[in-house]
């Protein structure tokens, strides 16, 4: 029985989530991997599927950057046909995508307690309504997508009672035309809305461009058509993996106001799709819309409670430290942004950032870079995991790398550490006398020109902060981990 298309793009996510390389050469398939990387299990189920793998391989490889363009070229129909709106005072109207995510319930959390708007939730139903159905068979799915909204601020502890009226939960999907939106419904909310704030996205940094554009680029676009049609401002959480990362970056720095016209696109999927979201927001622009772009770097759990996405870096790889009792020397830049300040950052700066920029600049596109003001070194989150009694041996690179072989080989799938294989897979990942860099390659003056006006600041990454983390963590499944039960 042949593998579906989907199966097989399931096993070129393991292979490249465990820092195996495939690619073709003529009609030859090749392959790169670490050493004593493969698990039989891989080994046998790459074999047998070889001439699937090569015609999945072929059918990617055709035009690889033929798609990204056409996908980047915002259609002609979209572009401002309203007046715009005022935007000087708090916005009565938000439209929010993405508020059932981790970052979205923060950010819901923020649109509520920061202004007095209601906030209209675009939320996707469980199971999938036809097209053109009619505004009473949407309703009848609004109670159960309210109580996901609810649910979602409930168990960070951010819901209020107070948010009750002010929540309108809006069946959609983002992979859809004018997001999915029944027609009568679409009516009313573009007559209402006055600022559209666009999280949505898929996050899965293993899955190829193709399979993640349909959310992550279609959903832009569409996001897009929706403030064009309202007269509202857009404003879009990409993503600071846009840019090269610190080791690629060199001696160069990326402002804010840099476009994305000179710099290459990235190699991740799920970072591509947020770099041609930025080109199709860039050029919404250029035709009238309103746009701020939002870049924020690593976001990781509430600083006041610890709670975290479970998927996120810092959770997963403090929680592999400490399932595995070791760590490799060597120091990594800990930019982290805790997930609270992160939303209160970005809903400030969509009501207030235009107050506090330079007059001269574009007035029609604002980009901020977010992430955490003063970086510290990995030693102070080493220092809260001994002063919690946790016992972390720090080893050599090499005997680090062994046993992220040794992981990958026994197919350990459900160790926290199994998907950042490829981060520490080759030896300038990290270096035992790795000097921290003096500055971040990535410039953040107008965000922090705009965010000293505000009333709250970053809590600093401190020791302490870092034990709230690691007790969250510890309270929440740290235990069960570490006996094998608990699945990430």
């Amino acid at each position: 029985m042949n593998p579906s298309k989907s199966q097989l793009t399931d096993l070129l996510v393991d292979l490249r989530r465990i820092g195996v390389r495939l690619w073709l050469e003529g009609e030859s398939l090749h392959c790169d991997a670490p050493k004593g990387i493969f698990s039989n299990d891989l080994r046998e189920k790459l074999i047998a599927n070889k001439a699937e793998v090569i015609a999945l391989l072929k059918a990617t490889k055709r035009a690889p950057s033929a798609e990204w363009d056409s996908d980047s070229k915002l259609p002609e129909d979209i572009r401002p046909s309203h007046e715009r709106r005022s935007h000087s005072a708090i916005p009565k109207n938000i439209l929010l995508t993405g508020a059932t995510g981790f970052l979205g319930t923060y950010l819901l959390r923020e649109a509520l307690c920061q202004t007095e708007a209601r906030v209209h939730c675009l939320v996707r139903p469980a199971s999938v309504t036809p097209a053109g159905a009619s505004s009473t068979d949407l309703a009848a799915s609004q109670p159960k997508l309210s109580d996901r909204l609810r649910y979602a601020l409930e168990q960070f502890g951010l819901w209020q009672s107070c948010f009750e009226n002010r929540i309108i939960a809006i069946p959609g999907n983002l992979q859809r035309g004018k997001l999915g939106i029944n027609a009568s419904d679409y009516d009313q909310l573009t007559n209402c809305i006055d600022l559209v704030l666009h999280n949505g996205a898929e996050v899965h940094h293993g899955m190829p461009y193709s399979n993640l554009k349909s959310t992550n680029v279609f959903g832009v676009r569409e996001a897009i058509r929706v403030a064009c049609d309202s007269g509202a401002a857009f404003h879009y959480v990409s993503s600071l993996s846009v840019l090269p990362p610190i080791a690629l970056a060199g001696p160069k720095r990326f402002f804010e106001n840099d476009g994305l016209e000179s710099v290459p696109p990235p190699s991740g999927g799920y970072d591509l799709t947020k770099w041609v979201g930025e080109h199709l927001a860039t050029e919404a622009a250029k035709r009238g819309l309103e746009v701020t772009i939002y870049r924020p770097g690593p976001v990781t759990g509430d600083s006041r409670t610890g709670q975290s996405n479970r998927s996120d870096f810092l959770y997963r790889l403090v929680n592999g430290f400490v399932r595995s009792g070791m760590a490799p020397t060597g120091e990594l830049v800990m930019d982290v942004l805790p997930v609270d300040f992160a939303a209160q950052s970005i809903v400030w700066l969509t009501v207030n950032g235009k107050k506090h920029q330079d007059p001269a600049s574009n007035p029609d596109l604002d980009r901020f870079h977010l992430f955490h003001p003063h970086p510290k070194s990995s030693d102070v989150l080493f220092k809260a995991c001994e002063n919690a009694g946790i016992s972390i041996s720090r080893v050599s690179q090499e005997e680090w790398r062994n046993h992220l072989r040794q992981l990958a080989a026994a197919g350990q799938t459900d160790h926290p550490l199994y998907s950042l294989v490829p981060f520490f897979s080759t030896p300038s990942a990290t270096s035992e006398n790795q000097q921290l860099p003096k500055m971040l390659p990535y410039d953040a003056s107008r965000a922090k020109f705009a965010l000293s006006h505000a009333p709250f600041s970053a809590p600093d990454l401190t020791e302490e902060l870092f034990r709230v983390y690691i007790d969250a963590m510890l309270a929440s499944d740290l235990e069960a981990a570490a006996g094998g039960d608990h699945n990430e």
